[in-house]
């Protein structure tokens, strides 16, 4: 099978930008901008990056307030807590006894290198910056991802399932294993564009691309990206 350059000097690889233009224009023209990631300040858009997995925003939103009414929210306050409050103050966003763990590697990890300010994160290197996060506790490549562009707003870009699911419909050769096909896909878009808003919007556009249309069962006669999607072309000439 074949797999992405990382380069954009060949034909194949222009391709790809071009369908990655025509996502990113159909489908910011179809929902407007997103204007992701809520949340006030650095640490707390880090913190729902650890809270949003395998949960609803809303549930997110539950949590955080619950956190912050609590006095369990800052790394201060979280390293000051013991695993079974925080879990207390998180439960709404599910998980929570594995997800009060995360923090506290989080607050730990913050306190320990930037005196608990996570803004001066920026001031690393970004490799090194990815694998120090990568080698917290729980927090696998797509949450650190979150972390570096939302909170940080540094050149990275996230991929998800949508994302991979959203791109193989679009016939994109990526791998069949997850992992090297969200390598593959970020090597393709960071290795063309890394203007931060441009990573923020078009993360942000297949999320809201794939919970409305490309679902596991796609709704392709009502999806925006429909006329050049090899999927929904296939499926809408068969009449579903």
């Amino acid at each position: 099978m074949k797999t992405l350059r990382k380069d954009g000097a060949n034909e194949e690889c222009s391709e790809q930008v071009k369908i990655l233009l025509y996502i990113y224009r159909k489908t910011l023209n179809h929902f407007g901008d997103p204007m992701w990631w809520p949340g006030e300040g650095a640490w707390e858009i880090a913190v729902g990056a650890i809270l949003t997995q395998n949960t609803s925003w809303t549930n997110v939103e539950k949590a955080i307030s619950r956190m912050k009414s609590l006095g369990i929210f800052t790394p201060e306050e979280i390293m000051r807590s013991d695993e079974g409050s925080i879990a207390h103050a998180i439960r709404p966003s599910g998980y929570y006894n594995q997800k009060a763990k995360k923090l506290r590697f989080l607050a730990a990890w913050v306190l320990r290198e930037f005196d608990g300010d996570l803004k001066k994160a920026r001031e690393r290197d970004l490799k090194s910056l990815q694998k120090e996060i990568l080698n917290l506790w729980g927090v696998g490549q797509e949450t650190a991802d979150s972390i570096l562009l939302y909170a940080l707003d540094l050149p990275v870009f996230v991929v998800d399932r949508y994302t991979i699911r959203i791109l193989t419909r679009f016939g994109l050769p990526l791998s069949p294993n997850y992992e090297k096909a969200v390598s593959e896909v970020k090597n393709l878009v960071e290795g063309w564009n890394k203007n931060v808003q441009f990573l923020n919007r078009l993360h942000a556009l297949f999320v809201l691309t794939g919970k409305e249309y490309c679902k596991a069962r796609p709704f392709c006669d009502r999806c925006p990206l429909r006329e050049k999607c090899h999927t929904a072309k296939s499926l809408l000439e068969e009449g579903f």
